[in-house]
Parts: C-alpha cells; structure tokens; sequence
C-alpha cells in the first residue's frame, strides 16, 4: 500500500484531476459523466475548504460559493456554463494544495517531487529525463488512457513502471476488467510505484509484475508473451521512454520499432474508426457485390512509378482484351493519355490523396477501398463505390463476424491492395506497371502525377534492379517491396510480370524490358 501520508496527500490532489475530468465531460455534454464525478469529488472538495478556512476564511468561504454556484449550474443543465466554472476552480484548488508541504527527495538515480497538483512526480537524474508530467501526472495518464484505450482488450501490458499512473487510470477506463502486466528492470521503480504512486491501488489479483534486470530477456518475455494479443487488439501495449534509455543497444532497437508501430496505430486508431463507419454507410456495396464484364483471367495492375510512361502504348493495345487495375495515384494521367480503367482502388487512411480524384470528369469507373481509408474517397467520388473489409479492428470485427463475411489484412500500399484485388477474381496472370518500388533516374512517380517528386540518389540506400545491377529507393519502399514478393510467394498459381525496365527487381516475377516507343 502507498504511504499514509502520501494517501492523505492523493485525496486532495484527486480533487484537481476530477476537476479537469469533469470539464471534459461538461464540454462534451456528457452529463452522467460529469454528475458521478460531482458525487465522488464533493466531500473532498469539503474537507478541503474546511481545513484552509484556518489559513485564509475569505478565500475559503468566497471558494465555497463558487462550488455552490456551478452545483447549481450543474443541475439546471446549463452544461457550458457549469464546465466554464469548473476550470475557474482548478486553479483555487491548485492554490490551496500548495499549502500541502512539498515532498523533493532524491536518492540514487531517482528524484520525487511534487507536481502541481500534488501527485508526486518522478525524474531519472542520471539521465536528467522526467518519467511523467511535473503538472498533473494522473491527468496526463488519463488523457493518454484514453487515446489508446481499446474495449475489445483483456489486458493491459506495459513495459515500464513510471509511478503506476498510466496502469491505475486503464484499469480505471476497464471498470476493473482488466488484467495489468508491469515488466521493469529496476525493481527500485516498482516499490516507488507502489509506495510514492498509486499501483498499490490495483487488486492484487488483478496486478502481474515482471521484473528482470536483463534487458534482453525483459524484452524477450515481454513481446513474446503479448504482442500477437496486441496485434489482435487483446492487449493494450505501453512502452515507457525511460525504460527504452535503460535497456541494451539490441533490445532498444527492437522496442523502439515496436514503440514506433504502437504509436503510429494509437495515432490512427480514431481516424480509421471514422473512417470506417463513414465508408460502410457510404459505399455502394461490398467487393463481394462486383459483377465482372470481361471474362479474362489476366490483369494488369497499374500504379504511380514512372515505368508508366513507357506503357501507355501498350496499356492502350491491351485494354479491350485485359482487366486493368489501377491506383487513384495514376488515374487522371491514364485517362489524359486515352487509358480508362476497370477499377481503382484507394487505401489511404489520409484525406490528402482525394486530390488524386479532385476534378476527375470519368467518374464511371468502379472505386474499391479499404474501409478504414479515407472517407473523402466514399463521400465524394460520384461513381459506384465498393468497399473491402479489414480485419485487425475492434469496432469492425463482431460487425463482419455476425454477417459472415472475410476480412482482409491492412496493406501498406495501394499496389499490393490492387494486386489483392485481382487475385480476389482469380487472376491467373498479374502485370506490374508503374511499380517500379524504387527511383529509377531519381523520379518517384510518372510525370504529371501529383505526387512526382525528384530527389538525389547518391544519398539513399540501393537495392537489385531488374537488369542485375541496383536502383536506388528508400526503407518505405523497400518494405513495399518485401511485401510484394510475400503476396507473390503465398500465390505460386498465379503469374507475375513486372514491366518496368529500370524499377526494383521483385522476386517471383517475370521481368519483361518494353523499349519506349
């Protein structure tokens, strides 16, 4: 259990986060909320006034009409007003806590002091970092719970301790559904959490701590155990910074990899959500709804590299007889050049690359995305629109569960999307055009298109060419590449053909060189 007198302490601090909690709620006209919070928070606010009526009555007794005046707001529904008064007492309270004797000790790598609102605080001196807000550290572990909290998890899987903040808030956000898992190094930041934070708050029972001093099989422990849950949204995964700065160079290369994947998903998570429903009630129907009007078993898959201009030929000679699927990326250019295709596809879950279909004058032509990719694709695009379930979501999964239907993974680019496409349809053989995964002559994208960029090779990574010597790319592109030869190896019944003649050589594939005509 914390210490006495820390407990004392995190009574009166708890008034101020309430405090903040509640004007959040008022703002968010999320009354029931706010009325909870009221109840629980009001004989702490008593007792405070109480207690400073002996070091100033005035400001007590003018404080106490003021929580009597937003009471009364409260309860005649006048929300704004009620939630403008709530952020008047913050920093009232805050004045009085500062009458609380500040703590400051430091002892061996550690300091802990006192924040704003009287929760301690706590730094690591031999790095001179700060583990969590110097202001208010259960607010700011609330707002960070909030932002990556998932309904859908069973627990919760942290490595690092900081002062428990984080872990006691989720637990919070869960009613108590949730399983809590620690994995630390320093057993030290355990015993502060419990004494000086508020992990002891945790029921035993519900609380799992690891704690082994070498780094690597911390690590090794940690992501064994939890990361296939995270990736199927039964875990939520937290990795502390400080912890990061205290493991091996091979153990921290992995975690900040991780770390990098959980923060850019905790990012998204709310713009895919909108997305999501936006797109479902949007869309024309299902992929499973398109009807073919070519009988042909070959495709061709054409994305934004600049292979496509020395295609076009081709692409027109080819396109009575083939179906051919291409990126929005590419799609105001083929119709310029006199190349309409079968479908297009999007997947981006960014409203920017809606400016491939901006002004397009053919909008006739079937759209297919994924429905986390931008809603602006859906909502604006005037011909029909067909969408393709992802999996990996828990506001979707029991949705697609109950109607029976597939789901696909999450791609990273709207090539291997289209490429997916076609072998939906049961493709036989798949040309590449416009793939080139790499910058061949230092141009990303065929003239003309949107996103065509020019940049100095002799500063980026090289990888294998399609003549057998190296073409310069990026690590984005690099990873698209890895993933085209994946799908290609997982689909050894169809075939391959990439028809650039300078791009990225794609294992699996067929290289066929067109000259330019």
């Amino acid at each position: 259990m914390a210490e006495d007198f820390i407990e004392e302490i995190y009574v009166k601090a708890n008034v101020i986060t309430n405090l903040k909690k509640m004007a959040e709620e008022l703002y968010g006209s999320r009354w029931i909320r706010f009325k909870s919070l009221w109840e629980e928070t009001m004989e702490p606010m008593t007792e405070m006034i109480k207690e400073y009526v002996s070091t100033d009555q005035a400001f007590a007794n003018d404080l106490w009409a003021k929580v009597v005046e937003t009471s009364k707001a409260a309860t005649n529904s006048n929300l704004p007003d009620a939630a403008d008064r709530i952020e008047e007492l913050i920093p009232l309270f805050e004045h009085i806590m500062k009458s609380t004797p500040a703590i400051d000790v430091t002892e061996g790598d550690y300091r802990l002091f006192s924040s704003d609102s009287g929760y301690l605080s706590i730094e690591n001196v031999k790095r001179g970092r700060k583990l969590v807000s110097a202001k208010d550290p259960l607010w700011e572990a609330y707002r960070k719970a909030k932002s990556m909290y998932c309904p859908k998890a069973t627990s919760f899987c942290s490595l690092g301790t900081e002062l428990g903040f984080l872990a006691w808030e989720i637990y919070k956000l869960s009613e108590g559904a949730l399983d809590i898992y620690i994995y630390e190094t320093d057993q030290t930041l355990v015993e502060y959490a419990k004494m000086y934070g508020v992990l002891s708050n945790i029921p035993g029972d519900k609380l799992h701590i690891v704690i082994e001093r070498d780094g690597d099989r911390l690590t090794d422990k940690f992501f064994s155990k939890h990361v296939d849950d995270y990736k199927n949204d039964d875990a939520i995964i937290n990795i502390e910074e400080d912890i990061v700065s205290r493991l091996s160079d091979k153990a921290a290369s992995l975690t900040r990899t991780v770390l990098l994947s959980v923060t850019s998903r905790n990012n998204y998570i709310d713009t895919v959500e909108n997305n999501f429903y936006k797109n479902t009630k949007n869309a024309s129907g299902r992929i499973k709804d398109i009807k073919l009007t070519k009988e042909s078993d070959e495709w061709i898959v054409v994305g934004g590299g600049p292979s496509v201009d020395y295609n076009i030929d081709y692409l027109k000679s080819v396109a009575d007889k083939k179906h051919i699927i291409a990126a929005t990326t590419i799609y105001k250019k083929l119709l310029n050049v006199g190349v309409k295709p079968d479908f297009i596809c999007a997947v981006d879950m960014g409203s920017r690359t809606f400016g491939h279909l901006k002004d397009v004058e053919c909008e006739d032509v079937p759209l297919i995305i994924s429905d986390s990719a931008s809603w602006m694709f859906s909502a604006n695009y005037k011909g029909k629109k067909y969408v393709v379930p992802s999996n990996g979501y828990f506001f979707s999964e029991w949705i697609y569960k109950a109607s029976g239907e597939k789901t696909w993974d999450d791609v990273g680019t709207v090539t291997l999307f289209c490429a997916e496409v076609a072998l939906y349809f049961k493709a036989k053989t798949i040309e590449l055009v416009g793939i080139d995964l790499a910058f061949p002559g230092g141009k990303s994208h065929a003239a003309g298109t949107m996103d065509y960029t020019e940049y100095e090779e002799k500063n980026m990574p090289k990888v294998k060419s399609v003549t057998g010597d190296y073409v310069y790319t990026d690590a984005k592109m690099a990873e698209y590449l890895r993933e085209f030869e994946i799908l290609i190896s997982e689909h050894p019944k169809a075939r391959f053909i990439n028809r650039s003649k300078e791009g990225a050589y794609i294992k699996g594939c067929i290289n066929i060189v067109e000259e330019k005509k």
